[in-house]
């Protein structure tokens, strides 16, 4: 258990790092005078993923163990939707840096949180109780009061991030269910990201046909060198993401986006020469208080403290965590144990 919660620590860890990267390289990249075009983007870091995956799988095809399975072309189909989704959720966020600030985009996506869950709880990869949604909506909170700065707002802007959102959570989902094994196949990260190229880049070429822009090509000509170290940034942290929702699931990858978030805001304000104020301090410590309460209602429920506000909400203390396909399950089990010993 202490094995497996180190690794996903470091897991979690090294997608903030990379995430962060990615996040303040975009905003670089994407000023005016680099290279403003977000659909054009997000093309680059899809066709560097998918030749980064295909180059691997023909050099070292061992790393890709599910990629000769049958089930695995049965399942493809499912990897349609899933582009449509990456590609809302990506080029509407980048998108929407042209009309609200950083510190406002990175407020409204603390509500990730509870999208995942909600989507999760329908998926049937969470279950929803009183305990659960006491920490999640501890850390939300905790995360919105941790987030300041100039809050510039837009209402398309708004409308284009809920957008973005919406498609980026239920893609979450999806996405774990492939990779965990829900379904009827379980998908390796490697096999995962290779399958995911071919249609992420089918609709992205659609796309920039629709909004090409002649001076896309010369900024591309001055910016290249850029564009390639944001691709190989951004191929890095895609194999990572799916690595991270295969050990972790989805929620844990947006509760480490959180942290990721208020991180972002507390350097950029740091390197604007401003301290953090007691708000940014209290709301910080407070959200790594309630992400460090999920890890251990998910790791090991009967910590003393866990107890206490199990008893303080009124909850039942459960003897382990479970899903609901897995608690359902056990129901079934226990019934079909009690019927016969009653016959």
């Amino acid at each position: 258990m202490a094995t497996s919660t180190f690794s996903t620590v470091m897991i979690c860890s090294w997608y903030i790092l990379i995430s962060a990267v990615l996040i303040n390289f975009n905003k670089f990249i994407m000023r005016p005078d680099k290279f403003p075009f977000a659909v054009p983007l997000t093309t680059f870091h899809a066709i560097a993923t998918f030749t980064t995956c295909s180059s691997l799988y023909l050099v070292a095809p061992s790393y890709f163990p599910s990629a000769s399975e049958p089930g695995a072309k049965k399942m493809s189909v499912y990897f349609l939707p899933v582009a449509l989704l990456f590609i809302i959720g990506v080029v509407c966020s980048n998108q929407a840096y042209f009309y609200c600030s950083v510190a406002f985009l990175q407020f409204m996506k603390e509500g990730n949180v509870a999208l995942v869950f909600m989507f999760s709880c329908i998926a049937g990869t969470q279950i929803c109780d009183r305990m659960k949604s006491f920490i999640l909506l501890w850390i939300v909170v905790a995360a919105c009061v941790a987030v300041t700065g100039k809050m510039d707002f837009s209402y398309f802007g708004f409308f284009i991030q809920t957008t973005s959102q919406l498609g980026e959570t239920t893609r979450i989902v999806v996405q774990e269910w492939l990779l965990s094994g829900q379904g009827s196949f379980k998908f390796d990260p490697l096999t995962y990201q290779l399958y995911l190229g071919p249609p992420t880049i089918l609709v992205l070429l659609v796309l920039n046909y629709f909004h090409w822009d002649p001076a896309i090509v010369a900024a591309l000509k001055v910016s290249w060198p850029y564009l390639m170290g944001n691709a190989s940034v951004a191929v890095i942290l895609n194999i990572t993401i799916s690595i991270l929702i295969k050990h972790a699931g989805g929620l844990a990858f947006v509760l480490s986006g959180i942290v990721k978030d208020v991180m972002i805001v507390s350097t950029s304000t740091y390197i604007a020469g401003e301290m953090l104020n007691r708000q940014q301090l209290f709301g910080f410590i407070l959200a790594l208080s309630g992400i460090g309460m999920w890890g251990l209602l998910k790791t090991d429920p009967s910590q003393p403290i866990i107890r206490v506000l199990h008893r303080f909400l009124y909850c039942q203390e459960p003897a382990e965590t479970m899903n609901l396909m897995e608690e359902t399950a056990a129901k079934s089990k226990y019934l079909e144990k009690k019927g016969s010993s009653r016959v």
